[in-house]
């Protein structure tokens, strides 16, 4: 029906939200997986979202039978090169992949990366207020995941709220006491009490 992957307008923050992909009938590699992943079970047929690494692309199972295809480039049938080389252009990684060690992504695992894609998409224009409240709700589906502690308090810097990170990027520290960037988040923390 004319979904097609947003390569021009790819990091629009619009190509993660569900109601803007069916309205636009464009979106990201993952938005469309789930869409195409709805109409299937709609027919009765088992399809599943494949998390690869850069781009995430869809299979369907049927009696032992496992056809992948990619719904962000007008469902193209894939074979396993293919999504090698899909993995290698989009996320620059070597990696080997069979039919048989192909997992289906959770919802969970959905719900992360869509946010973290949105994430970036904020990120990239400077939107701090808005990356911010998508930060808060990865915290909510990964709530160990402390760098998105250290992350909520740098938008929240950055976006003119420096009391609220404060208590970010403490909890931050406090949890990963040994962290790499140790340095560089006592420092925001001393701008934010500033």
């Amino acid at each position: 029906v004319g979904f097609t992957g947003n390569q021009d307008h790819y990091y629009d923050p619009r190509n993660s939200y569900l109601n803007e992909v069916l309205e636009r009938q464009t979106g990201i590699p993952i938005t469309l997986s789930l869409v195409t992943m709805a109409v299937g079970a709609r027919l009765g047929m088992r399809i599943v979202g494949i998390p690869s690494p850069g781009h995430f692309v869809v299979m369907a199972e049927r009696g032992g039978e496992r056809i992948l295809f990619d719904p962000f480039h007008q469902g193209r049938l894939l074979e396993v090169d293919d999504c090698e080389m899909l993995v290698r252009e989009s996320a620059g990684l070597d990696v080997r992949i069979t039919l048989a060690n192909l997992e289906p992504a959770t919802a969970a695992a959905f719900v992360t990366r869509i946010l973290t894609n949105l994430k970036g998409c904020y990120l990239r224009t400077g939107d701090f207020r808005r990356a911010a409240r998508v930060i808060r709700r990865l915290r909510q589906v990964a709530p160990r995941d402390w760098t998105q502690s250290r992350d909520l308090g740098a938008c929240l810097l950055q976006a003119g709220q420096a009391g609220k990170a404060i208590d970010a990027l403490n909890l931050y520290l406090e949890q990963v006491p040994e962290a790499l960037d140790k340095e560089a988040v006592a420092k925001l923390l001393r701008q934010a009490h500033a």
